[in-house]
């Protein structure tokens, strides 16, 4: 199923930019996407979780302000204009990002390949922060 004509123009572009970049068969369409994130983890006076539940809705560490500089999660990759986040995903995503809104720009989730019931990011995998 292609959905590309119900997607906003950077997405459109960016999976234009990713499917001329990867090589290999297609990935099995059954697996699961997880989500990973800190629960725990505060954004505009609320953990995560509780703003996930007030807004029905999954957002970026541009949103959130979570992943600003602190040194964790994926890699101390930073989400601000010229952090290491941003920089990344300007390479991952072919530039398509690096004039966007935080609301406009990509959240991220990965294949659940080894269909674990914690997904792709078990509790402990991923470096914890104070605050």
């Amino acid at each position: 199923m292609d959905f590309r004509h119900v997607l906003p123009p950077r997405a459109r572009r960016t999976l234009d930019h990713v499917t001329t970049a990867v090589s290999g068969p297609p990935v099995d369409p059954g697996l699961r996407v997880t989500l990973t994130f800190h629960p725990d983890h505060v954004s505009a006076g609320l953990p995560i979780l509780a703003a996930l539940a007030r807004d029905g809705a999954y957002h970026s560490r541009f949103v959130t302000g979570t992943g600003t500089g602190t040194g964790t999660g994926n890699g101390g990759l930073t989400a601000h204009p010229g952090g290491d986040r941003t920089r990344w995903e300007s390479r991952i995503f072919g530039g398509v990002y690096d004039d966007a809104e935080p609301p406009e720009r990509p959240v991220c989730g990965a294949p659940d390949f080894r269909r674990q019931v914690v997904g792709t990011a078990p509790p402990g995998s991923a470096p914890r922060t104070s605050g």
